[in-house]
């Protein structure tokens, strides 16, 4: 295992770091401050593969992205570089050049080109454009809300990217979220890190077992359940969030703990735009409830679907695809039809009408008053049940970062305890040093896994939680 040393910023302690960890987050242990472990050996002006090292732009997933130079054609570029953990997973390392492939089929105006790819002294990189400008995610930071024609606009280019990916390659991107949408300086978007993408006509080994893929925040509800019969329509649900965000200013479901979120995005009911942002009209709030329905079959049947219902709420229209389905009128013996009440997306925006064939008002008023109140009490149950799951989706959040915690200080005092013997070894420390090293290895291994039988443990009865849901 080799060492990653750096200084650092907050108090300028030189720090040694297993290069497992590169691209991490970690905290100094003398003055508490929150670090990212650089990857060992990438420093500016160094040369790999024909590109010249510039600057670090970013990190993500995988790794890191940084500004460079190809030297042959004198082109700026945007290299990621995977960081040195995932180098040594084989599997990994194929679900990498997978990417490769499917970045090199795209050709399209929305989409992020890709240059090359290879590996230099053991280090894997992908060279992409570099695109002149700063992603929707800052942008939103500074505007906070975007007007709702530019928003459709941006998010109509964006779904004819999608579109081609999915209808020529059966492409998914599975992580579409502000972040990963680039704007260049004249306003055009352009979608970037297909990291997550997904061919469903490859084989489903390429994929990470047991992880889901994804940002908290814009996830799918089928992706938080971590099913495998993803399509185009997880994307076509994280658009929409993206969409949501852009015109309220807000992401639909906020919370404490990235699983929370994700039980919001599969249980809590679709939140009403214009409650947030009352210059959302009634036809985008539409299309925003369509293609953030719960269940995928209710979201719209395709891209160019999409495209058809963006296209009419831009010319002031109704969208096509209409969800949710209100189901039957009821019908109140002896009285008549009793239409369904309209969706919470037009509340305050219409009444719905009663057809009477004969009795009074008051008649159907009091049956209404009893479906509601049935609808109530189902609704509380539902509250408790999701209230039971969330409760219980935080307490295996907090255990899976207690794990991970627990797991650098596993690595930690193992690394610490082969110094030791190194220093025994050669007369440097003594028997007693050596034990103790020995000891708080013990030590960390058996806090870790007395949080893995509580972490395996709360999982099972989350499963069972959601086994019972559907």
């Amino acid at each position: 295992m080799q060492m990653v040393t750096f200084v650092c910023k907050g108090c300028g302690a030189e720090l040694e770091v297993p290069d497992a960890h590169a691209s991490e987050a970690a905290e100094c242990p003398l003055c508490g401050a929150t670090l990212v472990v650089p990857m060992p050996g990438i420093v500016r002006d160094r040369m790999l593969g024909g590109f010249r090292i510039e600057r670090r732009l970013g990190a993500g997933a995988m790794g890191e992205v940084w500004l460079a130079t190809q030297v042959a054609l004198g082109r700026k570029v945007a290299l990621k570089i995977l960081a040195p953990s995932y180098t040594r997973d084989v599997a990994f390392l194929k679900r990498f050049r997978n990417e490769v492939l499917t970045v090199a089929k795209l050709t399209h105006p929305n989409i992020v080109p890709a240059y090359d790819a290879g590996v230099d002294c053991g280090i894997h990189y992908l060279a992409m454009a570099f695109i002149d400008g700063t992603d929707l995610d800052r942008q939103l930071k500074v505007r906070k809300v975007v007007p709702e024609q530019e928003a459709l606009a941006i998010v109509r280019k964006l779904a004819g990217a999608l579109r081609y990916a999915w209808d020529k390659f059966k492409l998914i991107h599975r992580d579409i979220k502000p972040s990963n949408i680039m704007m260049d300086k004249a306003g055009v978007p352009l979608l970037m890190d297909l990291g997550l993408s997904k061919s469903v006509d490859q084989d489903h080994s390429l994929t990470v077992t047991g992880a889901v893929m994804g940002t908290p925040y814009y996830i799918s509800p089928e992706q938080a359940k971590d099913e495998d019969a993803l399509d185009f329509r997880c994307d076509l649900y994280s658009l929409g969030v993206t969409l949501y965000h852009m015109v309220t200013g807000r992401v639909p479901f906020d919370g404490t703990t990235m699983a929370g979120i994700m039980t919001k995005h599969i249980v809590e009911p679709f939140p009403p735009p214009r409650e947030r942002n009352p210059a959302v009209t009634e036809e985008c709030s539409v299309l925003l409830a369509t293609m953030m329905a719960k269940n995928p079959g209710e979201r719209q049947k395709s891209w160019q679907a999409l495209i058809t219902d963006i296209d009419l709420v831009l010319a002031g229209n109704m969208p096509e695809t209409c969800w949710p389905d209100p189901g039957p009128s009821a019908v109140v013996p002896g009285m008549g039809e009793v239409p369904p009440r309209p969706h919470p997306v037009f509340k305050g925006a219409r009444k719905a009408k009663v057809r009477q064939v004969d009795g009074t008002s008051a008649a159907v008023d009091a049956a209404r008053f009893e479906a509601e109140r049935a609808q109530l009490e189902l609704q509380q149950a539902k509250q408790a049940a999701q209230a039971e799951i969330v409760k219980l989706v935080n307490q295996v959040d907090v255990s899976f970062r207690r794990l991970k915690i627990l797991r650098k200080q596993v690595d930690l005092a193992a690394n610490r305890l082969s110094i030791a013997q190194e220093r025994m070894d050669d007369g440097r420390l003594s028997e007693i040093g050596h034990l103790e090293a020995q000891a708080a290895l013990s030590e960390a291994r058996s806090k870790y896994l007395d949080e893995l039988r509580s972490y395996l443990m709360n999982r099972a009865s989350l499963d069972g939680k959601f086994a019972g849901a559907d």
